[in-house]
C-alpha cells in the first residue's frame, strides 16, 4: 500500500508555508503557556514530612526536637534534669512516641485533625509530656511548674513549625532545580 501523500521531489511550497503557519501557531500558544502565572495554593501539612524515607524523616525531625527543645529550655529555665543524657533519653522517648501518635491520628483519625484544626496535636502532645515527666522520668526530667509545661509546649510547637515549613520550602526548591 502506498503512501497518496508521497511526493518523490519533496514537500511542495504551499505544504511549506503550510507547516511554517502551523510552527507560529505553536510558538504562540507556547508563548502565551510561558506568561500565565502559576496559581499559588494553600497547603496544610499534618505531621510535616522532611523527607519521603520514613526513618529519615524521623530522625530528622528528632534533631530537630531535640535541638529545638534545649535551646527554649536553656532560654527560658523551664526544666531541670541531672545530665544531658538525661534531657537526651527524654527527648529521644518524646520525639519516637510523638511520632507513633502523629501517625495514628492522622492514619485514623483524619477528619478530627481537619474539623480541631491540628489543635488534636498540641493536646495529645500535652498529655503526652505531662505523662513522661510524672511517670517515667521522675526525678531526672521535672518541669519546675505545671504551667512550664503548657509555656514550653506552646513555644515548642510554635517555632518547630515556623522551623519545619520554612525547611520543607527550602528543600522542595532544592529539588526543583
Amino acid at each position: 500500500m502506498a503512501d497518496d501523500n508521497f511526493n518523490p521531489e519533496g514537500p511542495t511550497e504551499e505544504e511549506i508555508e503550510e507547516l511554517i503557519e502551523q510552527l507560529k501557531e505553536l510558538e504562540i500558544e507556547k508563548g502565551k503557556k510561558k506568561k500565565r502565572r502559576r496559581r499559588s495554593f494553600f497547603t496544610i501539612e499534618f505531621g510535616g514530612v522532611y523527607h519521603p524515607n520514613r526513618i529519615v524523616n524521623f530522625l530528622f525531625s528528632m534533631l530537630i526536637n531535640i535541638t529545638l527543645s534545649y535551646t527554649i529550655i536553656s532560654i527560658f529555665n523551664f526544666v531541670d534534669f541531672n545530665t544531658i543524657y538525661d534531657f537526651l533519653m527524654f527527648m529521644v522517648v518524646y520525639s519516637i512516641f510523638e511520632w507513633v501518635l502523629r501517625d495514628f491520628i492522622v492514619r485514623k483519625y483524619l477528619q478530627y485533625v481537619i474539623r480541631t484544626f491540628g489543635m488534636i496535636f498540641y493536646f495529645s502532645y500535652l498529655i503526652l509530656l505531662f505523662t513522661l515527666d510524672q511517670t517515667v522520668f521522675i526525678g531526672n526530667f521535672t518541669f519546675k511548674h505545671e504551667t512550664h509545661i503548657v509555656a514550653f509546649l506552646t513555644i515548642f510547637v510554635i517555632v518547630r513549625y515556623i522551623i519545619g515549613t520554612n525547611l520543607r520550602r527550602h528543600f522542595r526548591k532544592q529539588i526543583m532545580r
